[in-house]
Protein backbone atom coordinates (compact mmCIF):
# COMPACT_ATOMS: atom_id res chain seq x y z
CA UNK A 1 0.00 0.00 0.00
CA UNK A 2 1.36 3.85 -0.79
CA UNK A 3 2.18 5.75 1.86
CA UNK A 4 -0.34 8.11 0.94
CA UNK A 5 -2.49 11.11 2.70
CA UNK A 6 -6.25 9.11 3.97
CA UNK A 7 -9.08 9.95 2.79
CA UNK A 8 -10.64 12.98 4.27
CA UNK A 9 -14.34 12.29 3.82
CA UNK A 10 -13.63 8.70 5.42
CA UNK A 11 -12.06 10.04 8.39
CA UNK A 12 -15.04 12.10 8.81
CA UNK A 13 -17.29 8.95 8.51
CA UNK A 14 -15.34 7.32 11.39
CA UNK A 15 -15.45 10.48 13.54
CA UNK A 16 -18.89 10.92 13.22
CA UNK A 17 -19.37 7.03 13.88
CA UNK A 18 -17.85 7.13 17.05
CA UNK A 19 -19.28 10.51 18.16
CA UNK A 20 -22.62 8.93 17.34
CA UNK A 21 -22.24 5.71 19.36
CA UNK A 22 -20.85 7.55 22.09
CA UNK A 23 -23.59 10.12 22.14
CA UNK A 24 -27.01 9.21 21.93
CA UNK A 25 -29.57 10.66 19.89
CA UNK A 26 -30.53 12.65 23.35
CA UNK A 27 -27.21 14.16 23.20
CA UNK A 28 -27.76 18.10 23.19
CA UNK A 29 -25.95 18.66 19.59
CA UNK A 30 -26.14 16.59 16.68
CA UNK A 31 -22.91 16.32 14.56
CA UNK A 32 -23.52 18.94 12.33
CA UNK A 33 -24.47 21.19 15.01
CA UNK A 34 -20.51 20.79 16.45
CA UNK A 35 -18.04 23.84 16.16
CA UNK A 36 -16.10 22.72 13.09
CA UNK A 37 -12.67 23.11 15.16
CA UNK A 38 -14.28 20.48 17.92
CA UNK A 39 -14.83 18.47 15.10
CA UNK A 40 -11.78 18.25 13.89
CA UNK A 41 -10.10 18.34 17.15
CA UNK A 42 -11.82 16.13 19.11
CA UNK A 43 -13.17 13.46 16.65
CA UNK A 44 -11.24 13.66 13.52
CA UNK A 45 -7.90 13.98 14.64
CA UNK A 46 -8.24 10.89 17.09
CA UNK A 47 -9.81 8.48 14.09
CA UNK A 48 -6.84 9.65 11.44
CA UNK A 49 -4.55 8.22 14.92
CA UNK A 50 -6.17 5.25 14.77
CA UNK A 51 -6.56 4.67 11.60
CA UNK A 52 -2.65 5.45 11.11
CA UNK A 53 -1.92 3.24 13.42
CA UNK A 54 -4.07 0.33 11.94
CA UNK A 55 -2.74 0.93 8.44
CA UNK A 56 1.02 0.77 9.95
CA UNK A 57 0.54 -2.68 10.65
CA UNK A 58 -2.65 -3.71 8.68
CA UNK A 59 -0.52 -3.06 5.09
CA UNK A 60 1.40 -5.61 3.65
CA UNK A 61 3.95 -3.10 2.17
CA UNK A 62 6.26 -0.56 4.98
CA UNK A 63 7.86 2.75 3.54
CA UNK A 64 8.98 4.33 6.66
CA UNK A 65 11.18 3.21 10.01
CA UNK A 66 7.93 4.47 12.13
CA UNK A 67 5.40 1.93 10.42
CA UNK A 68 8.24 -0.66 10.73
CA UNK A 69 8.30 0.28 14.48
CA UNK A 70 4.63 -0.14 14.67
CA UNK A 71 4.98 -4.16 13.34
CA UNK A 72 4.93 -6.86 16.16
CA UNK A 73 8.00 -8.56 17.03
CA UNK A 74 8.00 -11.74 15.18
CA UNK A 75 7.67 -10.01 12.07
CA UNK A 76 9.68 -11.33 8.56
CA UNK A 77 9.83 -8.80 5.89
CA UNK A 78 11.65 -8.69 2.93
CA UNK A 79 13.77 -5.77 1.60
CA UNK A 80 13.28 -3.97 -1.75
CA UNK A 81 15.67 -5.76 -3.91
CA UNK A 82 13.76 -8.98 -2.72
CA UNK A 83 16.73 -10.96 -1.95
CA UNK A 84 17.39 -10.78 2.17
CA UNK A 85 14.03 -11.62 4.50
CA UNK A 86 14.24 -10.31 8.12
CA UNK A 87 12.50 -10.61 11.38
CA UNK A 88 11.93 -8.19 14.11
CA UNK A 89 13.58 -10.88 17.42
CA UNK A 90 12.55 -8.18 20.25
CA UNK A 91 12.13 -4.51 21.02
CA UNK A 92 15.40 -3.97 22.69
CA UNK A 93 17.74 -4.91 24.61
CA UNK A 94 19.49 -3.51 28.21
CA UNK A 95 22.27 -1.40 26.88
CA UNK A 96 20.87 -1.19 23.13
CA UNK A 97 18.30 1.39 21.88
CA UNK A 98 15.60 0.36 19.68
CA UNK A 99 14.70 -2.76 18.05
CA UNK A 100 16.66 -5.95 17.09
CA UNK A 101 16.54 -6.65 13.30
CA UNK A 102 18.44 -10.08 12.16
CA UNK A 103 18.68 -11.15 8.60
CA UNK A 104 18.15 -14.69 7.98
CA UNK A 105 21.14 -16.86 7.75
CA UNK A 106 22.95 -13.62 8.92
CA UNK A 107 25.04 -12.87 12.44
CA UNK A 108 24.37 -9.66 12.82
CA UNK A 109 21.70 -6.99 13.98
CA UNK A 110 20.08 -4.51 11.71
CA UNK A 111 18.85 -1.22 12.75
CA UNK A 112 15.82 0.30 10.96
CA UNK A 113 17.64 3.09 9.62
CA UNK A 114 20.10 0.54 7.88
CA UNK A 115 17.21 -1.11 5.53
CA UNK A 116 15.71 -0.05 2.24
CA UNK A 117 12.22 0.92 2.07
CA UNK A 118 9.65 0.06 1.17
CA UNK A 119 9.75 -3.69 2.90
CA UNK A 120 7.06 -5.79 2.21
CA UNK A 121 5.63 -7.82 4.88
CA UNK A 122 5.54 -11.70 5.05
CA UNK A 123 4.61 -12.80 8.22
CA UNK A 124 2.84 -10.95 11.59
CA UNK A 125 2.06 -13.13 13.82
CA UNK A 126 -1.61 -12.73 15.71
CA UNK A 127 -1.81 -10.02 18.24
CA UNK A 128 -4.12 -10.76 20.96
CA UNK A 129 -7.45 -8.38 21.14
CA UNK A 130 -6.43 -7.28 17.57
Amino acid sequence: MPNTPLNPDALETAARATYEMRNPESWAHSWEELDPEEREEEWVKPARTVATAYLAVAQPVVNSVEELDALPVGSVFMDSDKDWAYQIISNGEPGREGRVIVGAGLEEDFGADELVFPLTVLRRPEVPGA
